[in-house]
C-alpha cells in the first residue's frame, strides 16, 4: 500500500472532503484517506474530487508483481578434473525457480588455470582454481573446484618391429613395439600369444619358441587399445 497525499489550494482551506475513487478495483484499491492498495498487475487510474465534483485530480497507477527473491543456489559437480584446452559448461540451479532476478556473477580466483565466462569453464594451464557463482540477488554464493592437468595424448597406432618371424625351438626375440604419435601419454602394452605351446612372450616383449608350428604374438596398448600382431613360425633346430 502506498498513499499520495493531495494538495489543496488555496492552503487556508481546512476540513475539504475529498471522494476517491478507483477506475479498476481488481488491479488497486483506494480508502477514504488516499491510500492505495496494489491488488493484482496492471493499470489503475486514481483520482480525488470535492464532494460536489468540482474539482478533481487523479493519478495513474502501475501495480507489478513482487519480486521473488533468490533463496539459495547450488551446483551438482563441486568439483572437476579437465585437461589443458578442455571446456565444460557449469550448470547452476537458482532457488526458487520462480526467482525474478537470476543472473549470476561469476569468477575464478585462478585465471591462469581456468577461466569462466557465463558458466563455460576453459581450461588454460596445469593447477587448481575455484570457479564462483555468485546471484545477483541475494549475493548467495556457490564454489566448484578445478583442476586442470596436462591434456592426454592418446595413442592412435601401434606397430611392431616385426611381423613375420622364424624361429628355431629354443631361440628368442625380442618384440619392440612402436607407438604413434611418439608423444603419447601412455605408451604401455600388454602381451599375449595365441598359442603358448607353440611360442611364448614375457611382459617385456620377448618371445621364445616352445615347440615347431605356428603361432602369433598380440601387443596392445593400455591406452585406446591399439594392436598388432606377429606371425611367428617356430622350425626344429
Amino acid at each position: 500500500s502506498k498513499k499520495n497525499t493531495p494538495t489543496i489550494e488555496p492552503s487556508s482551506l481546512s476540513n475539504v472532503k475529498l471522494v476517491w475513487k478507483s477506475n479498476n478495483l481488481t488491479i488497486a484499491s483506494v480508502n477514504g484517506d488516499g491510500t492505495v492498495t496494489g491488488l493484482s498487475s496492471g493499470y489503475a487510474i486514481i483520482s480525488a474530487a470535492t464532494e460536489d465534483r468540482k474539482k478533481s485530480s487523479s493519478y495513474l497507477v502501475k501495480v507489478k508483481k513482487a519480486p521473488v527473491p533468490v533463496t539459495d543456489v547450488y551446483i551438482n559437480e563441486p568439483k572437476i578434473d579437465l585437461a589443458v584446452g578442455e571446456t565444460t559448461i557449469l550448470n547452476v540451479t537458482i532457488l526458487p525457480t520462480n526467482a525474478s532476478n537470476k543472473k549470476l556473477i561469476w569468477s575464478s580466483n585462478n585465471e591462469s588455470v581456468a577461466t569462466v565466462d557465463d558458466g563455460r569453464i576453459k581450461a588454460i594451464a596445469p593447477g587448481t582454481t575455484i570457479i564462483s557463482a555468485t546471484s545477483d540477488d541475494g549475493g548467495k554464493t556457490v564454489n566448484c573446484r578445478v583442476t586442470v592437468s596436462n591434456a592426454v595424448i592418446h595413442v592412435e597406432k601401434i606397430t611392431l618391429n616385426q611381423t613375420n618371424l622364424t624361429l628355431s625351438v629354443g631361440q628368442s626375440f625380442t618384440l619392440i613395439p612402436i607407438i604413434s604419435p611418439t608423444n603419447a601419454t601412455n605408451k604401455e602394452v600388454t602381451w599375449e600369444s595365441k598359442k603358448e605351446n607353440i611360442v611364448t612372450v614375457n611382459v617385456a616383449g620377448i618371445v621364445k619358441a616352445v615347440s615347431p608350428g605356428t603361432g602369433r604374438i598380440i601387443a596392445k596398448s593400455k591406452d585406446g587399445q591399439k594392436n598388432a600382431a606377429c606371425v611367428i613360425t617356430v622350425v626344429e633346430n
